[in-house]
């Protein structure tokens, strides 16, 4: 990441610390000030909402500008050229256009500065799916490839053009995108459940390491943080005995690409090492996210286990079923309060860095959606018309001889 880009966002993440020290009470404001001098953040900023209004405002911008630009720049290629140009035309002008949004997004942060601003994630995003998705039409158009090679390609550029927004930029979700890319792309290469699952395993600690490793950049750890959950669920995914009896990695590309020929059922002592690993792997995550007090492993290895628990349950149907849910659900409730009373018995309220309390964390976003929540519940009912009172016409007849009618 750039590195006054990096040097912005620890001085952001300080005064923000501050902030929030300083609505918990743990600080006065004359401590926020002198921390916010010493501190002094450089970048254009706004608040979420703008942030998101920003980011929206920006790409409807840019696709209106870009349909207009488009109809004339294909009318013209259709005038000149001749039949088949215009679909060649649009992938290399998607590709331009996608690189020139990258480009635009290197500027903003470098030369306008701006951070957490909306409009340069923006192009960051407008960038990579227009540069990905023009080069994979100009392949298309060009090499006519199979749709094997197609999904393994556009995967693999999304991985690309993923994993270089989050190391030059730190932009949102790009963690999430780049880790995406590479297991969709890894479903086309030959032995695929095999590499999907040595690739997960071999990256799920290093990512983890890195979500938390001090050296990083705050965006950076927030990145490594989101390719690491995915490659837990990927990891996991591998793993799962529905995934192994099925054979669904090879199907994704055999089945569904290849030639259709069946696949030999999986070995049986495959899917007892895929029980062992479903309970195993939930454990070592858990541990390992108690050990590190890194949250992300511990979420992860409870919705693991639970994962593990309604497979064990839709696959042996205990009886009633009603039981075993109230049983559950009591189970873990009780876990949940015998955890917190321990936890406030010690000094402290915390045991080897762990703690139930909530301590200076950012409340804006929860006290937003309740907000939100109590104005949807509370708001009034709309009022009904008002009958205005006054003249108002009733019809009536006329006629005579014979002859009437009615208005």
């Amino acid at each position: 990441m750039r590195a006054d880009i990096v040097a912005a966002d620890r001085r952001f993440e300080v005064r923000r610390a501050a902030t929030l020290w300083r609505k918990a009470g743990e600080i006065d404001e004359a401590a926020e000030r002198r921390i916010a001098e010493l501190h002094a953040d450089d970048r254009v900023r706004t608040t979420r909402v703008f942030r998101v209004l920003f980011f929206f405002f920006a790409w409807f911008g840019f696709s209106s500008a870009w349909g207009l630009f488009s109809a004339f720049f294909l009318g013209a290629v259709d005038s000149i050229g001749g039949v088949g140009s215009g679909s060649e035309a649009f992938a290399f002008l998607s590709l331009a256009g996608g690189l020139a949004a990258l480009g635009a997004a290197e500027l903003l942060h470098s030369n306008r500065r701006l951070r957490r601003f909306g409009v340069e994630e923006a192009c960051v995003w407008i960038g990579i799916s227009h540069a990905v998705g023009g080069a994979l039409w100009a392949f298309d158009q060009l090499l006519d490839p199979s749709t094997a090679w197609a999904i393994g390609l556009g995967a693999w550029g999304v991985a690309a053009s993923g994993t270089l927004a989050a190391w030059r930029w730190g932009t949102p979700w790009t963690g999430y995108l780049a880790a995406c890319g590479l297991f969709v792309a890894l479903t086309q290469v030959p032995a695929s459940h095999l590499v999907w699952t040595v690739v997960a395993f071999l990256l799920v600690w290093p990512l983890g390491h890195l979500a938390i490793a001090a050296h990083i950049s705050p965006e950076g750890r927030r990145r490594f943080r989101e390719a690491f959950v995915v490659v837990s669920l990927a990891a996991y995914f591998a793993i799962h005995v529905e995934v192994v009896e099925e054979r669904l990695l090879a199907k994704l590309r055999h089945g569904l690409f290849g030639h259709g020929e069946p696949l030999a059922p999986a070995l049986d002592w495959l899917i007892v090492a895929s029980w062992i690993a479903m309970f195993a792997l939930p454990l070592l995550f858990i541990a390992a996210g108690a050990s590190r007090r890194f949250r992300p492993a511990l979420d992860l290895g409870l919705l693991m286990l639970l994962a593990t628990a309604a497979t064990v349950a839709l696959r042996t149907r205990p009886q009633p079923e009603w039981l075993v849910l109230v049983v559950a659900g009591a189970a873990l409730t009780g876990l949940a309060l015998v955890a917190r009373s321990r936890l406030a018995a010690r000094p402290g309220a915390e045991w080897r860095g762990l703690t139930a309390l909530a301590l200076a964390e950012d409340r804006e976003s929860a006290a937003a959606i309740e907000t939100l929540a109590g104005l949807a519940a509370f708001a009034p009912t709309a009022r009904p018309l008002e009958t205005r009172s006054g003249l108002e016409g009733r019809g009536g007849d006329f006629g005579g001889g014979g002859a009437s009618a009615s208005f």
